[in-house]
């Protein structure tokens, strides 16, 4: 089979990304974490190690369908409000889960999310919800009398910013993760200068 020059781009392309992955593997956290690595290099196992893990899907989550209530009540709001588009999970469909701070009402996560109902059982997954860059509890009218509230509210790009710096009354340029670890460096008296 002849290649032709932008097969072979294409291929080399690939091959190149793939090398440059696989010796960034270990940046990544792919083969195994440093922080593990270092713990067991000192005596330790390994076990001790906790991480703050936040996935930002860039909007591209339909949270409603992925903690569910899974109470009478609130069910069947989510129903009655989901049912019409086709949208709601059969309630026998999802994987129970019952926060121990909702007085006993349950939730359902996405029937496909076992993985993370397997953590969540370990005790090893918590969910943070009804988050948002509001600066304060708004009602409807208080939004239409001029309340505070943060720059380009309905502007989809400007809330993803928003989200990542918690910033929403000016432009930041650092987010927040960036700034607490700098804020929090000097309590990581083992870390090498050199990671």
């Amino acid at each position: 089979m002849k290649e032709n020059r932008r097969e072979f781009l294409k291929t080399s392309c690939k091959v190149l990304s793939m090398t440059a992955l696989a010796t960034q593997m270990r940046h990544f956290g792919l083969i195994s974490t440093l922080a593990q690595e270092k713990e067991m290099a000192n005596g330790g196992d390994g076990g001790n190690y906790k991480a703050l893990v936040c996935v930002f899907l860039e909007g591209g989550n339909d949270s409603n369908n992925t903690v569910i209530p899974n109470y009478d009540a609130g069910y069947g709001q989510y129903a009655a409000a989901r049912s019409a588009q086709g949208l709601a999970i059969p309630r026998a469909n999802l994987l129970s889960v019952a926060p121990p701070a909702m007085n006993g009402d349950a939730y359902g996560l996405h029937p496909s999310m076992t993985d993370l109902h397997a953590l969540w059982n370990q005790n090893k997954l918590a969910v943070v919800t009804n988050v948002g860059t509001l600066m304060q509890p708004i009602t409807r009218a208080q939004y239409q009398s001029g309340a505070a509230r943060p720059m380009q509210l309905f502007s989809h790009s400007d809330q993803k910013d928003q989200f990542k710096t918690t910033i929403s009354n000016y432009r930041s340029t650092t987010g927040w993760g960036g700034r607490l670890a700098d804020r929090t460096a000097n309590l990581n008296g083992g870390a090498d200068s050199d990671d």
